[in-house]
């Protein structure tokens, strides 16, 4: 598990876990600046299905209960569709007062939101063919960091997320909402914007 820290003279007021399953979501994560003075990041990467991700977020904030002083811990799974049953996952993680940054198909629509909004479906290919012409690169990989390239774009990223909360305010269940991406709601909590 990798942390970032806070210097030691700085009073702590929140401790965030996110618990990711994949590649892409942990380098994102990683990599993600300029990050919030008053809070800690605990992250942990399990490339597992979502509710063995869940489970895990479940286990982190329990051993972070009581072992850390600081009592506001908030914790996050970082999940996609993929092929996997997501409603009763986010269903279960909201019993249990875990907040979900979700994204259908692929964590990719968050990357491709800080360039165009879109409404089309795309399968997870489809997406990172996106990626690579706005990334502008060669080749397309989920192990390397972009954050220099999406930094500058977050607020539109964001802009365009909540605009496909809006478009797809009438879906009932989180596995139709094609295109959807809720990152930006755990980006807003981390990032100095």
């Amino acid at each position: 598990m990798i942390s970032k820290r806070l210097p030691r003279s700085r009073s702590l007021r929140k401790i965030i876990i996110i618990v990711s399953g994949g590649e892409t979501e942990d380098v994102y994560f990683e990599n993600l600046e300029p990050i919030r003075h008053d809070i800690s990041i605990k992250r942990e990467f399990k490339p597992v299905d979502p509710q063995k991700i869940l489970s895990e977020a479940v286990r982190l904030r329990s051993m972070h209960q009581k072992n850390v002083k600081c009592k506001d811990i908030e914790t996050w799974i970082v999940i996609d569709k993929d092929h996997f049953d997501i409603d009763n996952v986010i269903k279960a993680a909201k019993q249990q007062n875990i907040s979900v940054a979700y994204s259908n198909i692929c964590f990719e629509v968050w990357y491709a939101l800080h360039f165009q909004y879109s409404t089309a479906q795309n399968d997870a290919k489809g997406w990172e063919k996106i990626c690579k012409k706005h990334l502008q690169v060669p080749s397309y990989s989920k192990t390397k960091s972009y954050n220099h390239q999406l930094h500058p774009k977050t607020k539109d990223a964001i802009a365009n997320a909540k605009k496909l909360e809006i478009f797809h305010k009438g879906t009932n269940k989180y596995s139709l909402k094609n295109p959807y991406t809720s990152v930006y709601q755990l980006v807003e909590r981390l990032v100095e914007l």
